[in-house]
């Protein structure tokens, strides 16, 4: 998620929150996506529903879909969007990571096993 600062939150206008009294930023597809999983958390139903309606106007959702599950592994469009834009780049250090972190694990298995 974006990093939002004080001053860049106290600049946003009272239409880019989905909450009371300034709760819940959706002012990007990262803090609406966040703001939807807050709201499952801490919100009443009844504010869980606006914050739902106004997060998934700004991911570019139909406000019908919440009633339809979604397929499983699917991505809402404006946070795949934003997925895409922020794809990690692999370096030549992950893999040789990733091979450690395998070697580690297979050790620790036959530790486990009493080999």
């Amino acid at each position: 998620m974006a990093k939002l600062t004080t001053a860049e939150r106290k600049a946003l206008p009272d239409s880019a929150f989905a909450g009371p009294n300034r709760t819940y930023p959706v002012n990007d597809a990262s803090h609406a996506a966040n703001a939807k999983a807050r709201a499952a958390q801490n919100a009443s139903p009844a504010e869980e529903k606006k914050i739902d309606a106004k997060a998934n106007k700004k991911l570019g959702k139909s406000s019908d879909s919440s009633s339809t599950p979604a397929k499983k592994g699917s991505v809402p469009a404006g946070l795949a969007k934003w997925q895409a834009e922020h794809k990690k780049k692999r370096t030549p250090g992950d893999a040789a990571r990733e091979a450690l972190v395998r070697r580690a694990s297979k050790k620790k298995t036959k530790a486990d096993d009493g080999r």
